[in-house]
């Protein structure tokens, strides 16, 4: 994820914590995706949903096996 942009464009939205993106629906992440303005289509480029999810379960191993060393 980046910058206080989009940070600041979340938690318009609720969204204060990386738990809550991994919690998302499909469907809700869609949603929350067109909402992001000049950012939209930036959490499926980054793959925000699978980075959030490994991050919330504690996953280091998973994370760095996928994305590289944190």
């Amino acid at each position: 994820m980046s910058g206080p942009r989009v940070a600041e464009r979340l938690a318009a939205d609720g969204i204060t914590t990386v738990g809550q993106i991994a919690a998302l629906t499909d469907d809700a992440a869609n949603a929350l995706d067109a909402r992001l303005g000049p950012f939209t289509g930036r959490m499926g480029r980054n793959r925000w949903l699978e980075q959030a999810r490994f991050l919330a379960a504690g996953d280091v191993q998973g994370i760095e096996a996928v994305f590289g060393r944190l």
